[in-house]
């Protein structure tokens, strides 16, 4: 096999399965020769780079029928998308977890899919059992430690190299805890992406139900964790765009009845800088721009500025997302303090977005609101005119 034949039948599954084959696409394809190391197929991830891979062992890749390679990378697969790799943490038996994995996705894929030498639950040792079909990794967990206290033939083969499959997930296991974390943020924003890039969160209807649900978890929106207009409405400053409209609703004072007059829309000019540090996930940046909108919406010219151990991009938000946010560094807060220190006149106040790992020793002049990310935690910025809250927990709206 060479990453060219693989190509083909990624590319093949993808026309089938374009969700998949999205997920499929994010993923470092690597062929292994080594049996020790994977004798069939597995999924794994770099803890230094979060990168995550498809491993195929070649000579078992060779002998499948292309219907079952196929198969194969759809199983695969469908242990990114259940998140398996995050979840076997919670599984002290690991060799168990990953049968009953196993049992819960050949399922969805189907036997005429997949070598004969898989799981299935109407296949020995597990027929005898009688388990149900589509109760999920928990179920078939629970089931199969609780069966193999009283089943020695089962427990060997479960325990001891009768089951197929050798998914490398000692990795995911020596994660420190910010790792797992990291990694989990950047599982849910591929499978943001790949609903999106397949036809939004309306036309998920062909993935299975279980799925379904936990994606529609991934696109619960935050709540508007301020009420800006009122809060604009405290701290009124000096420096106000003045954003002027024709309207019939008012008379012309200096035309008379008929001509429209004109109305004067006030904005607030705000000064927002936004923790972009090796510490900040996709999903904490997500819902700080998520606020960054409710402050747009509620009538505000913002001034933004992103950093790191330094300050790395400039722009005026318009609505939009930028294209690019640079950083990844440290976490050095006090460089966006300097910078508004600097211009402060030219703002009515400052919004810091932040996950709050991070140090200051610049003064605070003039009015700071601190936005923690529901993830992150609050910190000391030093004396002055703050305010300091945090984003709740997800929220469905």
């Amino acid at each position: 096999m060479t990453i060219k034949e693989l190509g083909r039948v990624i590319r093949g599954f993808s026309l089938k399965h374009p969700f998949f084959g999205h997920l499929v696409m994010k993923l470092q394809k690597e062929i292994v020769y080594d049996d020790k190391l994977i004798d069939t197929a597995a999924v794994t991830i770099d803890p230094q780079t979060m990168q995550m891979f498809l491993l195929f062992n070649n000579d078992f890749w060779d002998k499948l029928t292309p219907q079952q390679r196929e198969g194969v990378l759809h199983h695969e697969i469908m242990h990114i998308a259940y998140d398996h790799l995050s979840m076997l943490e919670n599984y002290p038996d690991k060799k168990t977890a990953n049968i009953a994995m196993d049992l819960e996705i050949n399922q969805i894929v189907g036997k005429a899919n997949l070598p004969a030498e898989g799981c299935f639950i109407d296949e020995s040792p597990f027929k005898e059992l009688g388990l149900p079909a589509l109760k999920g990794t928990k179920f078939y967990y629970d089931t199969l430690v609780k069966e193999q206290q009283d089943d020695p033939d089962l427990k060997e083969y479960i325990q001891g190299d009768g089951a197929p499959g050798n998914h490398i997930w000692e990795q995911v296991e020596k994660m420190t805890g910010q790792q797992k974390k990291l990694f989990k943020n950047q599982q849910d924003h591929i499978m943001k992406e790949a609903v999106m890039e397949t036809g939004g969160p309306k036309n998920m209807g062909s993935l299975p139900a279980g799925m379904q649900r936990a994606l529609e978890k991934l696109f619960e929106k935050k709540e508007e964790v301020f009420n800006w207009k009122a809060f604009f409405r405290r701290f009124m400053g000096t420096m106000i765009d003045l954003n002027r409209k024709k309207t019939h609703k008012r008379n012309s004072k200096r035309f008379g009845d008929g001509s429209p007059g004109l109305r004067t829309k006030r904005k607030q000019r705000i000064f927002v800088s936004i923790d972009v540090s090796g510490s900040v996930s996709m999903k904490e940046l997500a819902e700080m721009f998520e606020q960054i909108h409710y402050v747009w919406k509620a009538g505000a010219v913002i001034d933004c500025i992103t950093w790191d151990g330094k300050i790395q991009d400039r722009f005026t938000y318009d609505g939009k997302l930028p294209k690019m946010v640079h950083g990844g560094g440290g976490s050095n807060i006090g460089v966006a303090i300097a910078d508004f220190n600097e211009n402060k006149k030219d703002y009515t106040f400052a919004i810091h977005f932040t996950d709050g790992y991070v140090h200051n020793e610049e003064p605070l002049y003039g009015k700071h609101l601190f936005i923690i990310s529901s993830e992150g935690e609050k910190f000391d910025p030093g004396a002055g005119a703050v305010t300091m809250i945090q984003i709740p927990k997800t929220v469905k709206q």
